[in-house]
């Protein structure tokens, strides 16, 4: 499960070439946590989930080849229910939204040959808190074909 996601509007912007290239990496960089909403301490954020689970993001794979190599292949896409907050479903906090856009890195980011992860630059929506932290991030683990 994975627990950064799109938005559907974020995701619309991603996915539209006539949009400006840094309006669609900044709308990729803001990718929202899912567990988001959960708070507290570890029961009660089971607690929550049990009540606010049909509200907490209906997860659609988007195929997304075709838009770059400043973007992944397939993203996920959440629909948020009536229990979750606007603000619990987004994932622009005040401080990443005061940032200027990143108009720079996203004319190279298009243009570039696509690259290893975590080769990219750390961009200010990226979710971690340094690179360091990026760096030691695990990269997600791909299954091969099953053996038959």
């Amino acid at each position: 499960m994975p627990n950064h996601v799109l938005s559907a509007d974020d995701y619309a912007i991603v996915a539209d070439p006539s949009q400006p290239p840094a309006r669609r990496i900044d709308a990729f960089n803001n990718r929202t946590n899912w567990n988001k909403p959960l708070r507290g301490t570890v029961a009660a954020q089971m607690e929550e989930m049990i009540r606010i689970f049909g509200s907490m993001g209906l997860l659609e794979l988007r195929h997304a080849a075709g838009l770059g190599p400043a973007f992944p292949e397939t993203m996920m896409v959440a629909t948020y229910g009536p229990d979750v907050a606007p603000a619990d479903a987004s994932g622009t906090s005040a401080a990443a939204a005061a940032k200027p856009p990143v108009e720079a890195l996203a004319e190279v980011a298009l243009k570039a040959p696509a690259v290893h992860p975590k080769a990219r630059p750390l961009s200010h929506g990226a979710n971690f808190a340094s690179h360091e932290e990026a760096e030691a991030a695990p990269l997600p683990v791909r299954r091969g074909k099953p053996r038959g």
